[in-house]
């Protein structure tokens, strides 16, 4: 790894730069270091750094990474960097407007996100959301036994609990056609998986530049857009619909955008979590009974009579409930979060003007990119002892009765954890995430015993399984995890 040097002063009291050639920079930082160790360029070069920041170069574009608290504090609290453009350009390797109107469509997204997830609307989407959980459940008790052990079955939960997690979603915000159409639904899924896993990373340094990569996005992401007008021209042509879809449409806004904007900030992250959560609590038995003793307690709580199921009990809870009575499932949710999502954050200064980075004497150039790795703070030891492990407590207190209640201590130190993100741009999804991942998981805990395994059903013994840490996004694995489950013995509670 190369020194900091001092040597680029265009701005006074810009932070320094690696002295990486151009060329290496270009064709290293986003091909060959995102493979191997983009984690470690960012973790050592804020080791060089006094303040935690340094800067460096893709292609033409200035980036500057903020590390320390000041950094933080600028990150998240600046006005004046943009989310829209810095995702655009460095995310997407989309060329921007560079101008407010990327921030406006930004800010219209969440303003209509908002509206279509009031309390109001998601207790009135809350049966057919239970329904599709109860179809779900009902299908894993049916699946083949597993070869190894019969009374066991196997599944990987990105193959099963991410497709759940997609329906789910676009019950709320989404198209109802495709969900009244299986074929629809499994190919509006394909497609989507198609265009967020193809992302050109030279694009980012060469933006005009149409690379295979690229060109399998623009396919994937065409027949998406095909299938969504096809529903605009039958909705404009008068079959309407109670859904997200016919909302954007009477209040004449941009579908297109607002759909491609759901599929890729909500289900990546919300579907990945959820999978990850099921696989960290496979492997984790303490916190698996933790939160299935949760889940317990509320049936228990809320059972109207003794012959009651817990399939019934919880399919009958209102949404108050589920947003409340599940502490320790949620913090479960945040710990998988802060395990599973690798990478970093973006802004683009589009202000006009340097931005200083709080009082350390450096900035953020105007037309200049500021990043801000996760690890920086949700792998830092001195925030999270032992940071590596699957650990809810760390959010939790326990009261005198022995219950779990949300540990809402003030910080000493602002934005320590950023998984909702943090300071002016919280995630919209935050709280339809958390509603639909509570229901989902506490279904699988109060009919499943879960245990890691191979493919054929037997149960291993293998390192805590997580993500790579040099990726850049929440995502699914590249090898392959699986789960095997099998019906809890718990006296006949547990309905069929």
């Amino acid at each position: 790894m190369a020194t900091i040097v001092n040597q680029f002063d265009v701005v006074r009291g810009l932070v320094r730069p690696y002295a990486w050639p151009l060329v290496a920079i270009m064709l290293l930082l986003f091909v060959l270091v995102p493979l191997a160790r983009r984690r470690g360029m960012f973790m050592e070069g804020r080791g060089y750094s006094a303040t935690g920041n340094f800067s460096f170069f893709v292609g033409r574009k200035h980036i500057v990474s903020l590390g320390g608290l000041d950094g933080r504090k600028t990150f998240f609290e600046s006005k004046n960097l943009s989310v829209s453009q810095g995702a655009i350009e460095l995310l997407a390797g989309l060329v921007s407007t560079n101008d407010d109107r990327e921030d406006y469509g930004a800010q219209d997204f969440i303003k209509s996100f908002l509206t279509l997830t009031r309390p109001e609307i998601l207790a009135r989407k809350l049966p057919v959301l239970t329904d599709d959980i109860h179809d779900f459940r009902q299908r894993l008790s049916l699946a083949p036994a597993s070869p190894a052990n019969p009374q066991w079955r196997v599944i990987n939960p990105f193959e099963t609990v991410y497709p759940l997690m997609f329906k789910l979603i676009l019950r709320v915000v989404g198209v109802s056609e495709w969900l009244e159409d299986a074929k629809a639904l499994d190919r509006a899924l394909w497609a989507f998986c198609g265009f967020e896993s193809n992302c050109s990373r030279t694009r980012i340094v060469f933006p005009s530049l149409v690379t295979l990569t690229h060109a399998k996005k623009l396919f994937f992401g065409a027949i998406l857009y095909m299938a969504i007008e096809k529903v605009v021209k039958q909705r404009k042509a008068g079959k309407r619909r109670d859904d997200a879809l016919q909302f954007l449409l009477d209040q004449d806004k941009d579908v297109v955008r607002f759909l491609f904007s759901v599929l890729m900030s909500g289900i990546t992250t919300q579907g990945c979590t959820a999978s990850w959560l099921t696989v960290f609590l496979a492997h984790s038995p303490a916190w698996q009974a933790l939160c299935r003793a949760e889940v317990d307690a509320v049936v228990a709580k809320h059972r109207a009579n003794p012959s009651q199921s817990a399939d019934d009990v919880l399919e009958g809870l209102s949404l108050q409930t589920w947003e409340s009575e599940f502490p320790v499932t949620i913090a479960s949710f945040r710990e998988t979060i802060r395990l599973a999502m690798p990478g970093a954050m973006f802004r683009k200064n589009a202000s006009g003007t340097a931005i200083p980075i709080g009082d350390t004497g450096e900035v953020v150039p105007d037309g200049s990119y500021a990043s801000f790795h996760l690890d920086n703070v949700h792998m830092d030891s001195a925030l999270y002892p032992d940071p590596a492990a699957f650990n809810p407590g760390r959010y939790l207190s326990r009261e005198v009765g022995g219950s779990y209640d949300d540990l809402n201590l003030k910080q000493e130190e602002p934005h320590t954890y950023v998984g909702w993100g943090s300071g002016r741009h919280l995630c919209p999804g935050m709280r339809l995430a958390k509603w639909e991942t509570t229901m989902v998981v506490s279904r699988l805990l109060a009919n499943f015993d879960l245990e890691p395994s191979d493919r054929s059903g037997s149960k291993v013994q293998v390192p805590f399984p997580g993500p790579d840490r040099n990726g850049y996004r929440l995502d699914k694995p590249k090898v392959p995890i699986f789960i095997r489950y099998k019906a809890r013995d718990v006296g006949g509670s547990v309905g069929e």
